[in-house]
Formats: structure tokens, sequence, C-alpha cells
């Protein structure tokens, strides 16, 4: 039973991450803005950026929480003993690959600003939840497959 409590705080944690503020850009030293990765994404959008705002929107905001829906819906098949298709869990293995991508993004645009001439940006705590986020998926999505290879004889109604 902790499995799904384990993957519904990941969610908790992933959405606290992208919508808190994850890093605060100064200018000047005068002015202070926080900004969120979803406010990152809209803005490039806005921007005319869709480019890059796609990609970060796809391996921020849709793969992370796409995995942890079909991850948990995974959990719930096991638990009244239907049969996961073969191909799912080699898909979901594919899409764990990528995991750490949205954490190398959210670093670049740190960098990005850091290298302009009178700004700077620090990360906010919410890039903890955001990470936090991630691991915990990651172990998730480790114990989902291992619970999924188990012989079906062993596999009754446990968490």
């Amino acid at each position: 039973m902790i499995l799904p409590v384990m993957l519904v705080t990941a969610l908790g944690l992933l959405a606290l991450g992208v919508t808190l503020p994850i890093v605060t850009v100064e200018t000047l030293l005068l002015i202070r803005q926080p900004y969120s990765i979803l406010d990152v994404v809209t803005a490039l959008f806005e921007g005319g950026d869709w480019l890059v705002a796609a990609i970060l929107g796809v391996f921020s905001l849709a793969f992370p929480a796409a995995k942890l829906l079909l991850m948990l819906g995974l959990w719930q098949r096991l638990q009244t003993g239907r049969a996961i298709p073969p191909w799912l869990l080699p898909a979901l293995e594919g899409v764990s690959r990528w995991s750490m991508l949205d954490v190398l993004a959210a670093a670049v645009i740190v960098f990005a600003v850091k290298t302009r001439a009178f700004t700077d940006a620090h990360f906010e705590p919410a890039v903890y939840a955001f990470v936090a986020s991630i691991a915990l998926t990651a172990g998730c999505s480790l114990a989902l497959r291992r619970r999924a290879q188990r012989p079906a004889a062993t596999s009754g109604p446990k968490g």
C-alpha cells in the first residue's frame, strides 16, 4: 500500500515544483522577480519562443505528470490481478531515461541568466520539491517494474 502513497506524494511534489517559484532573478540588485517553471513556459510562449517553450513544457510538465498517472494506473492493474501489456514496461523505462532532463533545463535557465551583465539568479526552495518528485518517481518506477515482473502466483493484492 506504500507505492500509491509514494506516487501521490510525487505527484503533489511535482505540482508544487512547477507552480511555486523555482528561481528568482535579480536585475541590478534592485528588482527581484521569482519564476515558476509554469511562468517560464508561459513567458517563452508569449515571447514567441514556441519550440523552447514546448520542449520545456513537455519534459518538465507533461512527461512527469503522465508518467506518474501511468504508474498509478499500472499499480491499479496489478492490484486487481490484471496483466500489464508486455510493451508497457519497456515504454515506462524509456520515459524514465528522460526524467532528469527537466532538472537540466532549469539549470540551463539559471546559467543563462547568470551570464548576463548586472543580473543574478538563484534557486528557490520549490526546486527541492521538483527534484524530490523526480527522485521519488524513479524509486516508484523501479518498485513498480519489480512488482510487475513477479510471477503471477505471488502477485496478490499487496502494496
